[in-house]
This record gives structure tokens, C-alpha cells and sequence, in this order.
């Protein structure tokens, strides 16, 4: 720095000071100020497809990335033009050229001699076929320059699907990102099948998603760095699970796996008794998302060994009986009891079971709609009975596709997450008699999760079944469901079930009748359960039939 009274040598000379800055610290400011529209490599974190499905646990979304072409080049040309200092040192950042823009060719090509020999992230939206772009991939082999390649696949004509699956039919050393989508519906399946050089060629591939497209082979395959697996067709997948498990015995370091709509030719009906060698042992897996009908679902996990600590999610159309819920749920108690178990060897590979040992599932909540039935299980018992930023699930179950979603279900999938280790329960709302539920629901229901502390529920207009089901009686075995309840969190809204006079005297006899009879609630709350709520809870504090109670009117 200048002292006091001296004169900056480049003022001297007439150049600002700006001038005399290293080209390394321009190019790491400009790779700073446009940093946001620079493409980001596909990590193990993000959901490589552009699907409107997506898995219900966290994930950063490609789809949700800045739009290509308008904000970067606008931002990189106007900073070109300054000078052409400035455009030299643009034109050698490698880095923001490696994600070329293929919605125009003289595009697409002006950014690739840009970015020299910087491996490259190739996405591009294949709408019409672009010959161009396969003799970019295929005789002009930047395939092999690929570090990640995510195509969104339109093309309806055999003819351009087979041009391209050519094209990728060369070697990729560099390539750590596969993922490809083709249209629903392709009429050409043998042209959606991905070819065997280009698998055996990828021996640094860490994200493997194809989304109708199918795989040529499933053995000795390069795989034993893979990270992440995806296979999803919207029609069934055209493998079997034995071509899957066959699949998975090569991923020995596999992290996530999604495995959405089996073929159901394949169904095999009742659960497999397998012996211990042909279960998949994948000890470092920690999230997980199956689905297919409920038998293959089963079956598949019947094929898997993973540590009890890994997310779970597992999607099947509402079965017509309780027997393949009961089959499930053999399963997963064996599962989580650690019966299947891991075939650990020194292998020096970190385990999920190694990350997070604590796999009990302490809370649970359950969401229907008209057709899907949600139940989904937690580690944590301190879940805010009404938060939207909820941990990611232990385990989450959907049973969807039905007309009429038998919620006389729901007692049969909490027992599959051996409830009886919960202590709290979220129901988005009581199932309202007699349309969906039966008499007996309520005491079918507390009998599943008999150790429930916390209980968080929504009043329809019609809660007499709810409120009667969990009233103490002498003359009931046992004489009060629920017996360690402490909290009970009732919400609703201003036509809810306690705009009901008749509602809510049953619900101060429940109360009182609890604290007689030895089970007095610690807390009852109200939600959103109209403007009134403040006086009808007066009246349960003059009651002296709860602790304390705690109302917020609605909004």
C-alpha cells in the first residue's frame, strides 16, 4: 500500500489499478459473479431426471436449475464486451463453456471449442432428432469427453431412437453421470434399450438413472463404484427381479436405489423362501424407494439385505385383501428386527447401519385422499405434530390406484412398522363413518399403537366414533385405549366437528371420564378449531378434567 503523499505507480502511467490484477484472479471473479447460471456438477444428492415423480425425501432437482441460454450467455457476453482483455480471459475460464447449449448447433459448437479438453456436462432436451449432436457424441467421440450426460428423450421414430443408442454405443472413461428419459410409450422398446459398450466402457460411473429405457445386459458390469441407482418405467420395467438382483450383486458401494413399477407379468405370488445366497447384501445403502404391486414389492425386498437404518419408501396399488399387508409385514419385522443380517466383511466400505444406529421408529403419521393412503414412520419422537419441515421418514408406506381407498387398511399398515414402539401419531384427519370406516375401526386402530403419547388428529363434522373410542369404560377390556396418553392435539376448522354442540359435550364426558378412571391428559390443545374454541375451552378448565389446555382460533 502507498504511504501518504505518494503516487500509485499505475496512475503514474496513466492505467488504473485494475489493470495490474493476474488473469487467474479475473477469471475466478467472473466464475464468482455468474456462478449461479453455471451449470452444477450432478452430485449423489440430486434427483437426475426430469420427472414429475420424484422420491418424497430431500433432493436438489435438476429440473429446478436457471435456465440455460438467456441468463448465462446474457450475463457472459456483456462481460465480454468490456474489453478484450476481458474476452481473452472469458474465453480461456474452461470451466463456465463445459455445459454447452445444444438448442442451437453454431451454439453448441462455439461453447465446445470454448471449453477444450474440460470434461463436459452434456443435458440437452432431444424434442427432434439433431444429427449434428450425434455426430457430436458418436464419430466425433464426445461421448468419451462426457462427464455427465442427462438427456430428456422425445424422439418417436424407430428410426432416430436406433441413430442414437449408435451413437452411445462407444466408450465413456470420464463418465460419472448417466441418466436418460425417453417418452412414454415408445412403441420401439428394442430402440430404448441401452447399449452393452457403452456400460462396460464407464468404469467411473457414480449415477446410473434410466427412465423407459431399458438395460442390454445385467452382467459384468463395471459397477462397483455406483452410488446411485434408478430404474423407472412408467409401463413396467422390462427386467425381472432376478435380472435386478443379478444388477445390484455389482453395486457393493450403492447409496440410493429406486426401483418404480415392476412388470407385472413377472408378479411370482406368494414371498420367496430364498436361501441366504441369493439375497443382495448392499451394506452401505441409506435410502431406498420400491414399487410395483404389493407381492413384487415384497419379493423384492425379500432379495435385499440392507441396514435398517436406510430410508424407506415403498409404493404399491391398494391391495383387495389384508393378506399381502400381513405378508409385508413379516417382512419388515424381520427387517428391523436385524434377522436378515448384514454379511459385513473388511472391506473398508462405510455402512449406513455405521452412520445412524438408531432405527426405532418412535412417531408416525398417516394422509389419505380420496384414492392414496400415506403411512409414514420416524426415528425422532419430537415430530411437531403440525410441521411442514418434517425430517425425511424412517419408512414410508402408499398403497394408491384405488377408486376407494379402504382406510380400514390403516391399522393393518401401522402394525407392518411395528407401532408398538410409537409414541406419537399425526392423522391428517379421522376417517369418517360409515362411508370409509367400521364400527370397530377406532379400537382396532389404538390396539396397533397401544403406547402413543402424543396424538395429533383433524375433527370432521362427524368425530362421535373418535371420541367414543378413546372414552374410558369399566366395562371395557381393557377399560381405556391409549392409556398413556398425555397430549392430545385436536385441529380442524370452523365447520369441523366441534361447531357441533352435541360434539363437544362427548368430548368434556371423554375427558372427565379419562381422569377418573386414572388417565388424565397432561395437555389438550386446539388448532384452527373456530372463533368459539376459547370458551368451550374454559369450560373444560372448569372441568378440571385436563392439566392444561391450549387454543389458537382459526386464522
Amino acid at each position: 500500500m502507498s504511504s501518504p503523499g505518494e503516487t500509485d505507480p499505475n496512475l503514474q502511467n496513466g492505467s488504473p489499478p485494475i489493470l495490474s490484477l493476474p488473469n487467474e484472479l479475473f477469471s475466478d471473479i467472473f466464475v464468482q459473479c455468474i456462478g449461479p447460471v453455471i451449470p452444477l456438477y450432478t452430485g449423489p444428492d440430486v434427483w437426475p431426471l426430469l420427472t414429475h415423480r420424484k422420491p418424497s425425501w430431500r433432493i436438489n432437482d435438476i429440473s429446478e436449475s436457471p435456465d440455460f441460454i438467456t441468463p448465462r450467455l446474457q450475463k457472459w457476453v456483456s462481460l465480454m464486451l468490456v474489453c478484450r482483455r476481458w474476452y481473452r480471459i472469458l474465453i480461456q475460464t474452461r470451466v463456465i463453456w463445459r455445459s454447452p447449449v445444444f438448442d442451437q448447433e453454431h451454439l453448441a459448437l462455439m461453447m465446445i471449442s470454448h471449453s477444450n479438453e474440460v470434461p463436459l456436462l452434456v443435458r440437452n432436451d432431444l424434442r427432434k432428432e439433431q444429427p449434428w449432436f450425434n455426430e457430436f457424441l458418436g464419430p466425433q467421440q464426445g461421448l468419451s469427453r462426457c462427464r455427465e450426460l442427462i438427456l430428456n428423450i422425445s424422439l418417436d421414430k424407430e428410426l432416430e431412437l436406433r441413430n442414437l443408442a449408435a451413437c452411445l454405443s462407444t466408450s465413456a472413461p470420464q463418465l460419472e453421470v448417466l441418466s436418460l428419459r425417453a417418452a412414454y410409450g415408445s412403441r420401439h422398446p428394442n430402440a430404448t434399450r441401452l447399449p452393452e459398450a457403452l456400460l462396460q466402457g464407464a468404469t467411473e460411473l457414480r449415477t446410473l438413472a434410466l427412465a423407459n429405457y431399458s438395460i442390454q445386459t445385467f452382467h459384468h458390469l463395471p459397477f462397483r463404484n455406483l452410488a446411485v441407482l434408478v430404474l423407472y418405467e412408467e409401463g413396467g420395467l422390462r427386467c425381472t427381479i432376478s435380472e435386478v438382483a443379478t444388477l445390484l450383486r455389482q453395486t457393493p458401494r450403492l447409496r440410493t436405489l429406486v426401483l418404480w413399477s415392476f412388470d407385472r407379468r413377472h408378479s411370482t405370488g406368494a414371498p420367496l423362501t430364498l436361501p441366504s445366497s441369493s439375497i443382495v447384501t448392499l451394506p452401505a445403502l441409506s435410502k431406498a424407494s420400491i414399487s410395483g404391486d404389493l407381492t413384487q414389492v415384497v419379493n423384492m425386498l425379500w432379495h435385499l439385505s440392507f441396514p435398517s437404518s436406510a430410508t424407506l419408501e415403498l409404493y404399491a396399488p391398494c391391495p383387495q385383501s389384508s393378506d399381502s399387508i400381513s405378508q409385508l409385514q413379516s417382512l419388515l419385522r424381520r427387517h428391523y428386527d436385524g434377522t436378515k443380517l448384514l454379511q459385513t466383511t473388511n472391506t473398508g466400505i462405510e455402512t449406513a447401519e455405521a452412520r445412524c444406529v438408531d432405527s426405532e421408529l418412535l412417531s408416525a403419521s398417516v394422509d389419505w385422499t380420496i384414492d392414496t393412503l400415506t403411512v409414514r414412520g420416524f426415528a425422532t419422537s419430537d415430530m411437531h405434530l403440525d410441521a411442514r419441515d418434517d425430517p425425511d421418514p424412517l419408512i414410508s408406506v402408499t398403497l394408491e390406484e384405488a377408486p376407494l381407498i379402504p382406510l380400514n387398511l390403516i391399522p393393518d399398515v401401522l402394525r407392518t412398522l411395528d407401532a408398538k414402539t410409537l409414541t406419537t401419531l399425526h392423522m391428517a384427519e379421522w376417517p369418517p363413518a360409515p362411508f370409509f370406516a367400521t364400527e370397530d375401526f377406532g379400537t382396532r386402530l389404538w390396539s396397533a399403537v397401544p403406547n402413543v403419547q402424543h396424538l395429533g388428529i383433524k375433527l370432521p363434522y362427524e368425530s362421535d366414533d373418535l371420541i367414543r373410542s378413546l372414552t374410558s369404560d369399566p366395562t371395557m377390556t381393557p377399560s381405556c385405549r391409549l392409556p398413556l396418553l398425555k397430549e392430545w392435539h385436536i385441529r380442524g376448522t370452523s365447520y369441523g366437528g366441534l361447531s357441533r354442540p352435541h360434539l363437544r359435550v362427548t368430548l368434556r364426558d371423554c375427558l372427565r371420564s379419562r381422569a377418573y378412571s386414572g388417565f388424565r391428559l397432561r395437555l389438550l390443545r386446539f388448532d384452527k378449531c373456530g372463533k368459539s374454541v376459547g370458551r368451550y375451552a374454559e369450560e373444560i378448565i372448569q372441568d378440571d378434567s385436563v392439566d392444561e389446555v391450549t387454543w389458537e382460533t382459526s386464522a
